[in-house]
């Protein structure tokens, strides 16, 4: 489990939400999972009675601990992981999150963007010179940032 994993456990906890961790060795999963590369996120997240104003189904949630460039206020995610996960909300009927965590926040806010965003956006898409892999660029502006007392329902309005 990588660390900015192990600090969302604490925070959604803080939320009083249910969580679950989505094992990603390949031992523990199906043959067609990984011949199709469908990548898990790494939790699901339920909304319970007392954390919630609205019904709201489980969301799938893949964390990230990523770089941010403050002075283009953004992220990057490498474009073939999002092809993966999206075969997973695919695949379950799911709708997959990101929760991005920046070090130098001490794990106390986290910035949230869904998958159908990043994609339905249109966000520049650049390739690295180096690997020659393909990557969004998503700037901070675009995500909905929930701190450590800010309720999980802004994710919804």
């Amino acid at each position: 489990m990588e660390n900015s994993e192990k600090n969302f456990i604490v925070y959604i906890d803080h939320k009083g939400c249910p969580i679950v961790f989505l094992e990603q060795s390949l031992e523990f999963q199906s043959q067609t999972l990984c011949n199709n590369y469908i990548k898990r996120p790494d939790f699901i997240v339920a909304f319970t009675r007392h954390n919630r104003s609205i019904k709201i189904d489980p969301i799938h949630v893949d964390t990230k601990e990523l770089s941010f460039d403050e002075k283009y206020q953004t992220f990057t995610f490498e474009t073939l992981e999002l092809q993966g996960l999206r075969r997973w909300q695919e695949a379950f009927n799911a709708y997959i999150w990101f929760a991005i965590a920046i070090k130098n926040f001490g794990y106390k806010t986290w910035f949230w963007i869904s998958l159908n965003d990043v994609i339905a956006k249109h966000f520049d898409i650049r390739k690295n010179g180096g690997t020659g892999k393909e990557f969004y660029v998503i700037k901070v502006e675009n995500c909905i940032t929930i701190g450590w007392n800010d309720t999980l329902n802004k994710l919804f309005y």
